[in-house]
């Protein structure tokens, strides 16, 4: 532009701000219009129609394909055009580029022209980045199904639940009052000093496959004290269900739940007295005066019979004790048998109070109470 122009330019320009609007606030209330408006068609599709809302996260599900918003997608289809290593440049070198250009435009177009028909190269150039942006736009909505059904925030709508959801939801109605909120086990409420295996490790779950996990929540372990659920068998549960608590069971398997370890109850002394009448009186008598078994309650009997001798022989052939006269105490853990064995030899009297048995004269009776005073 040459001096006589520059100098035309000015006087057009000053004379055409007099003939203008003002800026303020002419201007300044319709941009200020045009924004309300907006704003406003924003808060009703909040309102009334809402975000879209897939299932929750889920790591373990590997057919779950990410995408970003709508406004980046075009960047996403164009992805699939740099394979391998050059990813990196549809990631960073391309959008850099397009960013570099836009921030360079005011000194890269110089014209004086302002109206799009006598400016065709920057139109055609608009023209074909607009159509690739929304050429790549709809090929990636195409392509990509979507992931899961739109739930918008309008009340009422029932988003639909995954099997390991519903799984959960069962697992805490009919299983965790034993077996733990997280699978941690604990006592076994129907057999009382057992505990109950905890069945979320990763350990346990790759032992037993999804069949013998059906299997055993269907028909139950009765030796165990675990009911049948399957409705086949009187349960609540029907197949559909029981495969539900399954598939969460085995969503444990690549990410056990951390729960605290189980503590169990403080052990208390064996109660030998307890034992005895259990395992012992059955055939000694209830004071060891015999009936069945030989009696115990004597002098002879400790003599003969060290209790070092029978401590030995009862740990020592633990695994013939079905063909022994103690077969009883095979059931006994070591802290038991030492305290029946203890309480047993307390019966004689060397040591301690002893109940004779029976004498086999039937003479008058006599009154314990008299002669024992």
């Amino acid at each position: 532009m040459n001096e006589p122009e520059k100098r035309e330019y000015e006087r057009q320009y000053k004379a055409a701000k007099q003939q203008g609007e003002l800026f303020y606030p002419n201007a300044i209330i319709k941009d200020a219009l045009v924004a309300l408006f907006i704003f406003l068609i924003l808060v009703a599709l909040s309102a009334f129609v809402g975000a879209e809302l897939q299932a929750p996260a889920d790591p373990s599900d590997s057919s779950y394909i990410p995408r970003p918003e709508w406004y980046f997608l075009f960047l996403y289809e164009m992805l699939k055009f740099f394979p391998g290593d050059l990813v990196i440049l549809g990631v960073i070198v391309f959008p850099a580029v397009v960013v570099v250009i836009l921030f360079a435009l005011p000194w890269l177009d110089r014209g004086i022209e302002r109206h799009p028909r006598k400016r065709p190269a920057v139109m055609a150039l608009l023209t074909f980045a607009w159509a690739v942006v929304i050429g790549f736009t709809l090929m990636a909505f195409v392509s990509a199904p979507h992931q899961a059904e739109s739930a918008s925030a309008i009340a009422g709508l029932n988003v639909p639940s995954r099997p390991n959801d519903a799984g959960q939801a069962l697992f805490v109605e009919q299983c965790a009052s034993c077996h733990g909120e997280f699978g941690e086990g604990g006592p076994n409420p129907s057999r009382p000093g057992s505990i109950i295996t905890p069945i979320s490790s990763q350990g346990f779950l790759t032992t037993f496959t999804d069949d013998t996990l059906f299997n055993i929540i269907a028909n139950g372990l009765p030796d165990r004290g675990m009911a049948a659920f399957s409705q086949k068998n009187g349960g609540p549960l029907d197949d559909r269900k029981i495969e539900q608590i399954v598939a969460y069971l085995r969503a444990w398997e690549a990410s056990p739940p951390v729960v605290a370890a189980y503590v169990p109850p403080p052990i208390t002394e064996p109660n030998g007295a307890a034992l005895f009448t259990s395992v012992c009186a059955p055939c000694h008598g209830l004071y060891g005066e015999g009936g069945s078994g030989p009696t115990l309650a004597t002098i002879d009997f400790s003599q003969r019979f060290p209790i070092e001798d029978i401590h030995a022989e009862t740990i020592q052939n633990a695994d013939d004790l079905s063909q022994h006269v103690f077969e009883r105490m095979r059931t006994l853990t070591g802290a038991q048998l030492e305290a029946v064995l203890n309480y047993t030899y307390s019966l004689s009297p060397s040591g301690g109070p002893v109940v004779l048995a029976p004498s086999s004269d039937q003479g008058d009776p006599v009154n314990g109470g008299v002669l024992y005073t």
